[in-house]
């Protein structure tokens, strides 16, 4: 928890890479810490993918745990601050305080989504969940994927049909809210692999370009 605190040069950090922060197993206590690092070393962009976009949306917008994040933040701003090398130009950390309606500026918050199905599932939860900014991983990409066409479940807080790409979007209340940020495309690797055709990464590069979004593949 504490190394990104000691890394003065501003680093992009995926967090968990090879889990999920949003697990079932995962203590509410112990994301809160994450966070609260995230919300102290403002000098870094902390990367956090899930395929439980359900249980991100129930935890961030929750006023409660954003109490326990700032109370962590608190703590390990004065903590670094002690620390310092005085010899040393070291960062010097400051706690900032974290809502439901003032999510951390340096924490982008996913979805994986492999196929269109998983797009339609996770994407809409994912836009309906405080982040300052929100991206998509097809990777492994499995099948193709529109962005632009998205087929929302009953009961959710979105437009049945809508264009996922679009900087802003009318939800069922009418309320007007932010499209996806970023979207990452990639194949699946490995011995066995199975093959992610072009035509399925170049329509995701179109689709970005057409709605404004950067795609990296």
């Amino acid at each position: 928890l504490e190394q990104p605190l000691r890394w003065k040069r501003p680093r992009r950090i995926f967090v968990n890479s090879m889990g999920d922060l949003f697990a079932d197993g995962v203590q509410e206590e112990w994301i809160a810490q994450v966070f609260a690092v995230a919300a102290v070393a403002q000098q870094h962009t902390f990367l956090v993918l899930t395929k439980r976009p359900e249980r991100a949306r129930q935890v961030l917008a929750s006023p409660d745990f954003w109490e326990v994040v700032n109370s962590f933040s608190d703590f390990w701003a004065v903590e670094h601050t002690n620390g310092l090398d005085r010899r040393r130009d070291d960062y010097r950390a400051v706690a900032v305080d974290g809502a439901p309606d003032k999510p951390l500026q340096n924490l982008w918050l996913g979805v994986s989504v492999e196929d269109q199905r998983r797009a339609d599932e996770r994407i809409p939860v994912l836009l309906d969940t405080p982040a300052a900014v929100r991206w998509v991983s097809a990777e492994p990409l499995l099948g193709p994927v529109d962005l632009q066409d998205l087929t929302v479940a009953d009961g959710s807080d979105v437009p049945s049909q809508w264009d996922g790409l679009s900087r802003e979007w009318d939800d069922a209340a009418g309320r007007n809210r932010p499209g996806l940020d970023w979207v990452v495309a990639g194949g699946e690797g490995g011995r066995g692999a199975r093959p992610a055709p072009p035509g399925w990464v170049r329509a995701r590069r179109d689709q970005g370009a057409a709605g404004g979004g950067p795609v990296c593949f």
